[in-house]
């Protein structure tokens, strides 16, 4: 009972009225020492599941305190910004810089500070490794932790080193890993990487049924075969609210912003690993502020970014799988409101994205897999089945209604073209 009061009062300063119930049994997990793994869609409120525990725990001794793994930079400092501004005693660390190291410390030590946020990179830093070994923490949290066994095995190896920092703390800290889609194949990879001891699965629907999903087969492969349908789609999709373009390619986001800045006759961002970080964050910031409606992308941007009112995302082309897909379209309609997933789609597309994975140095059998789920998910999105049932199918989701109401499929029955 007295545990239950703590809750509301806690949830009450993180700004919720009312829990879920798979949220109350990962908080509960936590506040008992397990280890969590909680699945659960975009605008779930994953961040609550931990937020509420480290600041009980914090009550409890000020000098408890949560570490928090984040993918990207524009991420955490959007998350730190939401705490700061419930006044939630939150910061960040992206840098090695000794007087911020220090800083950081004193905070810790005096116990003013709940939550810190950082990268998995960082985590390899001698600063932060001593920082963690002086003043170790109550509770680890690792946001997005498909990133473990999507990313850790090619581009950023620091996933696969996490466990490893924490198997050396002096004391051993509660763990809770948040995603929307660990595959089903990869979840033993992402709790041995982190070292997570006999963690409780929570598990939430990932049906998002206020998204709309469509999928329109493009005459002509190349980059001016998709403009119409672009153009199109924004039409009708996307005239109210913001709306999100994915390309595969930076040179793809540079040379659709080039054409949509002049025929949308309106401002236009982009984002893209090929940018400075001062520009990412102009555009960011500017859309984020709604003062830019549309953004062209690849496909690390709107992670965890909380925009209500995206109403149409759009795929120029096919992701490379089914966890880039759903966490993709995942950032339309946060606010519960109905929205759009259109993604355009050429028979020519496998062929291409599968010439751009022969290019990339990696491990054979990994790119073998790699080539799997891109026709796994191909198949789903070429057939006349109902759309939303094969995404989740293959995200792992046994009970999946057969037909949903939500898609074009079961809309009409069939697939047009977009000419």
């Amino acid at each position: 009972m007295k545990r239950n009061k703590a809750i509301k009062t806690c949830a009450e300063q993180v700004g919720i009225s009312k829990l879920k119930k798979e949220q109350r049994a990962c908080i509960a997990s936590v506040l008992e020492g397990k280890d969590v793994v909680l699945i659960a869609p975009t605008s779930f409120g994953k961040s609550i599941t931990y937020q509420i525990p480290a600041l009980m725990l914090h009550d409890e001794n000020p000098k408890n305190w949560t570490l928090i793994l984040e993918p990207t930079i524009s991420l955490l400092r959007d998350q730190v910004n939401s705490l700061n501004a419930k006044n939630l005693s939150a910061d960040y660390l992206c840098g090695v810089h000794p007087l911020r190291y220090e800083e950081l410390k004193g905070r810790l030590v005096t116990g003013e500070l709940i939550y810190l946020y950082t990268t998995p990179e960082q985590l390899q830093q001698w600063t932060l490794k001593t920082l963690l070994k002086e003043n170790p923490p109550k509770l680890i949290v690792v946001d997005e932790a498909h990133c473990v066994s999507q990313w850790g095995v090619s581009f950023r190896k620091s996933y696969m080193k996490i466990g490893k920092v924490l198997k050396n703390l002096p004391s051993r800290p509660v763990m809770l890993a948040c995603s929307a889609t660990i595959l089903p194949e990869e979840r033993g990879v992402v709790t041995e990487s982190l070292g997570m001891h006999d963690p409780l699965w929570v598990e939430h629907s990932l049906v998002r049924s206020n998204i709309f999903i469509e999928i329109n087969k493009c005459k002509k492969s190349d980059y001016k075969g998709r403009l119409k349908p672009i153009l199109r789609s924004i039409e009708k999709y996307g005239k109210k609210g913001r709306v999100v373009i994915y390309c595969n390619t930076k040179s793809e986001v540079d040379a659709l912003w080039n054409c949509l800045s002049v025929t949308l006759q309106e401002s236009v961002g982009k984002c893209h690993a090929g940018l400075s970080e001062e520009q990412r964050l102009e555009y960011e910031t500017e859309f984020m502020t709604g003062r830019m409606r549309v953004m062209i992308a690849t496909t690390a941007f709107g992670m965890g970014i909380d925009a209500p009112d995206i109403r149409l995302v759009l795929h120029t082309r096919m992701p490379f799988d089914v966890s880039n897909y759903y966490q993709q379209i995942g950032r339309a309609g946060r606010d519960g409101k109905k929205s759009c997933a259109v993604l355009l789609w050429h028979e020519n597309d496998v062929g291409y994205l599968k010439k751009m994975m022969e290019y990339q140095k990696e491990d054979p059998n990994l790119r073998k897999q790699k080539m799997m789920r891109l026709e796994q998910l191909s198949e789903v999105l070429q057939g006349n089945k109902c759309l939303w049932r094969g995404v989740l199918t293959l995200l792992g989701e046994t009970k999946v209604e057969k037909h949903c109401g939500h898609c074009k499929n079961c809309k009409e029955g069939k697939s047009g073209y977009e000419n």
